[in-house]
């Protein structure tokens, strides 16, 4: 069992393309679960295996693997960035503590690098940044840095490359004064000396950290201004503190592709981001009831997600927030207002399934087989009844008509249709009363494209498609002349 104090819930964020899923990749490998780095274009990563996701090269449905590093059991999610899919995003981040805004160095930050932080400020959740694709042709780390403060805040700079473009191999730790090179992709770099040509420029970004950090303790500030050495310890204690409180931002450099500086970024995750404790505890809908993050307290829990894979069956993806969930336990779905016998509990490694006995609160893992649970229910005890927040869903802003293309397809349909809304429910169905046509919606040309796909190669339901008629209300019938 791992203690609360010890777990790190955290979702990587960021516009797509940002190269969230290469950092993930990077991530899992610095671990020994994967020998070598998948690649996007290859579509072999662990992250994104869905076929659609391969197939678009694009991430289209958030995914989950565990982390341990450091002592820390690290949750990672990697979700979409892709505006049609920025909900699902949006839905993980409420059962995190912490996200890591990643930031391509080529392109900077962009508009769902500032939606997503906004919305992760709006959750009181710790942030840090991870600027990537350094090695890129045409990259400035000081440029882009500056354009992430504009759009995300306040940040902390905790690293500082070595080299630029295709001369960058590595990063420069401003804690420990350390040069970090990397002469290979296992994300083992070898520790020296800061070379002397970078000695005085990493003095100066090492000045301003520590001013930085200290500015957020009084009794760092002190010893700040009186010139009395600051030990790294200090720095770290009063760093976390800062970032639980939302008053600074961390921020490391890399390269997720060439795993440079990937092993700091995840060492900051352990050291530095809030547990589940570090967090103001959730609260119920009504603001009522504050729900701590308790193993002894009755069980509660937010589903993040639903999937409906094609032997397993359901699956809720939820995030404890109190309590222990282990199987045959009873608790009350408060959305649907029915009781709920949890059945076989596993944690999700990309694609893999892991059996686990329970969840203990502060955990994220994944409920099989409840039959009305859907994302955004709450489930809780009996003994202690209450509903968090639902997580909110926008409506459609695309639609297309579709049209059964045999018989077996239309007998197929309606079902498809209602697993799919489970899945998704950005992606809405209905019968139009005026125009007698089937329409789907959803909040984007590719959002529908992809959902035709699902049909097809996971429902086997083929469809014509076409653009929906217009139901006029009224209409002009004749003509009339007047004189006034």
């Amino acid at each position: 069992m791992t203690a609360t104090s010890d777990i790190r819930n955290i979702a990587l964020i960021g516009h797509s393309g940002a190269g969230k899923t290469i950092l993930a990749e990077a991530m899992i490998y610095n671990i020994g679960d994967i020998k070598r780095l998948g690649k996007i274009e290859e579509g072999n990563t662990v992250m994104d295996y869905d076929e659609d996701e391969i197939a678009r090269t694009l991430t289209i449905s958030a995914s989950l693997y565990p982390i341990p590093w450091n002592g820390k059991a690290i949750t990672l999610v990697d979700t979409p960035g892709f505006s049609d899919f920025i909900t699902e995003a949006k839905a993980m981040m409420q059962g995190v503590d912490a996200v890591g805004i990643v930031v391509a160095a080529d392109a900077g930050p962009m508009v769902n690098t500032e939606r997503l932080n906004s919305f992760a400020k709006e959750l009181n959740l710790g942030r840090m940044v991870f600027i990537t694709k350094l090695e890129m042709e045409g990259t400035n780390f000081e440029k882009v840095l500056a354009a992430t403060t504009t759009a995300v805040g306040r940040l902390v700079p905790l690293t500082m490359p070595i080299g630029s473009e295709a001369d960058f191999e590595g990063v420069i730790n401003l804690m420990s004064m350390k040069a970090h090179k990397y002469t290979d992709a296992t994300g083992k770099p070898v520790i020296s000396d800061i070379p002397a040509d970078l000695k005085d420029e990493a003095d100066i970004w090492h000045s301003r950290m520590v001013e930085s950090i200290a500015e957020t303790d009084e009794a760092l500030i002190e010893k700040f201004l009186e010139d009395v050495d600051i030990s790294i310890d200090e720095l770290n204690a009063a760093l976390k503190a800062a970032v639980a409180r939302g008053e600074a931002v961390p921020v490391c450099c890399g390269s997720g592709s060439m795993n440079i500086g990937v092993d700091v970024f995840m060492n900051i995750i352990a050291d530095v981001m809030p547990s589940p404790l570090d967090i103001a505890p959730r609260k119920s809908a009504d603001g009522e009831t504050a729900i701590p993050c308790k193993d002894s307290d009755p069980a509660s829990a937010l589903v993040l997600k639903t999937r409906i894979d094609q032997f397993t069956g359901r699956m809720n993806t939820v995030r404890v927030f109190s309590g222990v969930i282990k199987p045959d336990l009873n608790l009350i779905n408060m959305s649907a207002d029915k009781k709920e016998r949890m059945g076989q509990i596993v944690i999700l490694k990309g694609k893999q399934q892991v059996v686990v006995k329970e969840l203990h609160a502060g955990e994220i893992g994944t409920l099989v087989k409840l039959e009305a649970t859907r994302t955004g229910d709450t489930l809780c005890a009996d003994s202690r009844k209450f509903s968090f927040a639902g997580i909110g869903f926008p409506l459609p802003i695309f639609s297309q008509a579709v049209k059964p293309k045999t018989r077996a397809d239309e007998t197929k349909l309606s079902e498809a249709m209602q697993r799919m809304q489970d899945e998704d429910p950005t992606f809405r169905y209905e019968q139009n009363s005026a125009t007698k046509e089937l329409l789907i919606s959803g909040m984007g040309q590719t959002h529908i494209a992809v959902a035709l796909a699902k049909l097809k190669n996971k429902f086997g339901v083929e469809v014509d498609t076409n653009t929906p008629k217009v139901p006029y209300k009224e209409t002009i019938k004749g003509e009339a002349r007047v004189e006034g």
